[in-house]
């Protein structure tokens, strides 16, 4: 009898882990092992990386994401700072939104709440909140947003809790999860939106920035905005966009920006109103009390006195002509 016939206590038999080996055959182990390696490579070639499927497109972090506002089906909406102690008094403000400008502005660093909503009535569950910074520039709009080289280095005092260096744009959140579209190069991070708490309307998310307006070789003073998209089953359900800026004085950077605004505002107006009143008021070109004569309407030809003496017709004199009547009165 084969010895592989005559398994040992708590020993399985080859034909058993092989049912193409024949029970009463003599295997060599020589033989067996090249088999074995040889499916191995087999089931290698299988799963090889050109075999993969690339991640399916995404049009919220293509080469041009939209930046239209769209509620959508869900009704969704944002606020920003819900409940959040940044209006409190005695509090130092890291941040300030500018509800005139739709505009954000906080310093590197700073938590910054947003509170997100849908209709009560729909379900909260496999919905999540994709934040994407871009420019607003179309000469930048087809850039990623990074860091700059200080901001990005794992040394910085700025990366001691970042959970990525390359991402501008950072969330306070367990769950969350930070992707770069293979595509695009863009930098997004996405959050499990979840039902809000008990009483609460708003399902609230803390954000951060962690590299400023003016560096060089990141955002290098260019004008950018986030944009918040709901999506279910990587389509877009919702969006809503702020435009942002990272800078270290969140409130006199608004007040100047609403101030230039304004005034810029007001001197438009000032000129379009001149504009109108001059190009459409009456002519008022006036000489010695009377329109100039140029302005006037030729009269007619039925209205002349035809009894008068028909005028004498005076051709202008040639200046040659003058000149000779002039030494000819001189010199007789």
């Amino acid at each position: 009898m084969s010895f592989l016939n005559t398994p040992l206590d708590g020993d399985v038999p080859l034909a058993e882990l092989h049912p193409s080996i024949d029970p009463g055959a003599e295997i060599n182990a020589s033989d067996y092992q090249i088999a074995s390696s040889q499916e191995s490579e087999n089931e290698a070639e299988k799963e090889s990386p050109d075999d993969v499927k690339p991640p399916p497109f995404n049009q919220a972090t293509g080469e041009m994401p939209s930046t239209e506002e769209f509620s959508g089906h869900y009704e969704f909406s944002l606020l920003m700072g819900v409940g959040s102690v940044n209006d409190a008094k005695n509090v130092k403000k890291s941040w300030e939104y500018s509800l005139k400008m739709n505009k954000l502005y906080v310093k590197v660093g700073s938590a910054v709440p947003v509170s997100f909503k849908i209709n009560n009535q729909l379900d909260w569950s496999d919905l999540k909140v994709r934040a994407l910074l871009v420019y607003d520039n179309p000469d930048d709009a087809r850039t990623p947003v990074e860091r700059c080289s200080s901001h990005k280095d794992p040394s910085h005092k700025s990366n001691k809790d970042c959970p990525n260096v390359n991402h501008v744009l950072c969330c306070q959140h367990r769950n969350a999860s930070y992707e770069r579209d293979q595509y695009s190069g863009r930098y997004s991070v996405v959050v499990a939106l979840g039902e809000p708490q008990a009483g609460a309307t708003y399902a609230t998310i803390l954000y951060m920035l962690n590299c400023k307006s003016s560096c060089e070789g990141g955002i290098s003073r260019r004008n950018t905005s986030i944009i918040f998209t709901l999506e279910k089953n990587n389509k877009v359900c919702g969006r809503h966009v702020v435009h942002v800026r990272i800078c270290s004085c969140p409130k006199r950077d608004m007040n100047q920006e609403q101030e230039f605004l304004s005034c810029s505002t007001s001197s438009m107006l000032s000129r379009g109103k001149k504009r109108k009143l001059d190009h459409f008021g009456p002519i008022r070109i006036k000489s010695e009390g009377y329109p100039l004569p140029s302005l006037l309407p030729p009269l007619p030809v039925s209205s002349l006195n035809s009894d008068l003496p028909p005028q004498p017709r005076y051709e202008p004199l040639n200046y040659m002509e003058v000149s000779l009547h002039f030494f000819s009165l001189l010199y007789g």
